[in-house]
């Protein structure tokens, strides 16, 4: 890896030889280096996507022959295993009443060393969470790793979540 000027992070593959005079001493050195930053990151791409489908995989096998009596602690585990992953704080998900204007915590998953859910979000209305709702009502799931991410796009979120110390999340509709 080297490091730009600009600050960036660029990977190379460097292959030479060395190049000597006739009483064996180091001249210098003959070769090449080539930029393989965009293979880096499409190789990371291609681990991840990996990674994930191991996940989902390993998830629905688990729910496969469960009963009605542990669907709760599977749902937990399963909620947990795709918090850790995307290296979320906390990651929720809400179940969507039928008129669609609240969503109530169903599920909660958070790090050690950060806390459950505050009583804010318990229950999510239009007013406090526009954005956020939009996306759930759409059954999309909201994946911020970073909650810096939502000061321009969606600030009425930003400001309830950093006034809670949320660092990042993970809401799925349900």
């Amino acid at each position: 890896r080297i490091h730009m000027m600009d600050r960036s992070l660029r990977w190379v593959w460097e292959q030479g030889v060395g190049v000597f005079d006739e009483q064996h001493q180091v001249l210098g050195i003959q070769g090449f280096i080539t930029d393989i930053t965009d293979y880096k990151h499409n190789e990371d791409e291609l681990r991840y996507r990996l990674d994930r489908e191991r996940i989902v995989s390993f998830i629905s096998s688990r729910f496969i022959n469960v009963g009605p009596e542990s669907i709760d602690p599977e749902i937990s585990q399963a909620l947990q295993l795709v918090g850790e992953f995307l290296f979320c704080d906390r990651a929720y998900i809400y179940l969507v009443e039928a008129i669609g204007d609240a969503y109530h915590l169903t599920y909660q998953w958070w790090r050690n060393d950060t806390e459950p859910v505050s009583m804010g979000m318990k229950q999510l209305d239009h007013h406090n969470w526009p954005i956020l709702l939009e996306q759930l009502a759409t059954t999309e799931q909201v994946e911020v790793n970073r909650i810096g991410e939502l000061r321009e796009k969606a600030p009425v979120e930003y400001g309830v979540l950093t006034r809670r110390g949320v660092i990042s999340l993970l809401a799925a509709p349900l």
